[in-house]
C-alpha cells in the first residue's frame, strides 16, 4: 500500500538540525495517535517520516520505521486494524499498474526486516486511503499509531505479476480513536485478503536491502 514512488515532496529540505531527524522505531514523543499533517514537509519535520516521496521509510540491517498509507495499488486492502499492504518498485513511473515483479530490495526488504525482528512500525494515513471506518480529513495525512508486521510474502497480484505483501496489525495497547472518528453506521470491518490463496513465494532467508 506505499504512496506513489512519484509524489513530488516540498522543494526544500527541512530546517531542522540532522541530530534531530535521526531515524526511531517506535512512536515519536508530542505526536500521539489521530495527529495530522498538512503535507510531507510536516511529517518529516516531526521526524514521523523521514523519506520525501517514498512510502516505505526503513534502513538496511534495521528494519522500517514508518509507512504511508495511500492505496497506491490495486491490491491494497485497509480494514483500519488490518491492513494489507503492497510494497514498493514494480512499476513505470506515474503508472500504478505492475510491470515487472516486486523484489525484496530497498523498502520491501526493510519490512521484512521489521517482520522478522517483531519490530512495530509507524502507519501514517493519506486521505487518499481507503480505510472506510476512520476516514482520513480531506487535505491531510493523519498518524495512526503502531503496527506489527505479521506476515511478508510475495504473492501473485491482481495484475499477474508477483507483489511484496505485507499483513500490518494495529498494537492493541494504544489509546482507541476518538468516538467523533467513527461512523456508527458502519458495521464492524473483517479483514479478508482474496490474494490468501494465490500463488505465494515465501520470503528469503537472507536479501540486500539498500537506500
Amino acid at each position: 500500500m506505499s504512496e506513489s514512488d512519484t509524489d513530488t515532496p516540498p522543494a526544500s529540505p527541512s530546517t531542522r538540525s540532522k541530530s534531530k531527524l535521526q531515524p526511531k522505531i517506535g512512536n515519536i514523543p508530542g505526536y500521539p495517535s489521530g495527529s495530522l499533517f498538512k503535507n510531507r514537509k510536516e511529517l518529516y519535520d516531526a521526524g514521523l517520516h523521514l523519506q520525501w516521496k517514498y512510502g516505505i521509510h526503513g534502513r538496511r540491517d534495521e528494519g522500517a520505521f514508518a509507512v504511508v498509507i495511500s492505496d497506491g495499488y490495486p491490491d491494497d486492502l485497509d480494514y483500519w486494524q488490518t491492513v494489507y499492504y503492497t510494497g514498493s518498485g514494480g512499476h513505470e513511473r506515474n503508472v500504478a499498474v505492475h510491470t515487472k515483479d516486486q523484489t525484496w530490495l530497498r523498502g520491501n526488504g526493510a519490512l521484512r526486516v521489521s517482520w522478522i525482528a517483531h519490530q512495530p512500525v509507524r502507519v501514517i494515513r493519506s486521505d487518499r486511503c481507503s480505510c472506510l471506518k476512520y476516514p482520513v480529513p480531506k487535505g491531510y495525512y493523519r498518524y495512526d499509531g503502531l503496527y506489527m508486521v505479521t506476515d511478508a510474502k510475495q504473492v501473485k497480484g491482481k495484475d499477474g505479476l508477483l507483489i511484496c505483501r505485507f499483513t500490518l496489525q494495529r498494537l492493541i495497547d494504544q489509546d482507541c480513536p476518538p468516538e467523533s472518528w467513527h461512523d456508527a453506521a458502519l458495521e464492524p470491518l473483517v479483514a479478508p485478503d482474496p490474494l490468501s490463496n494465490m500463488d505465494e513465494d515465501p520470503a528469503p532467508e537472507h536479501d540486500a536491502v539498500s537506500e
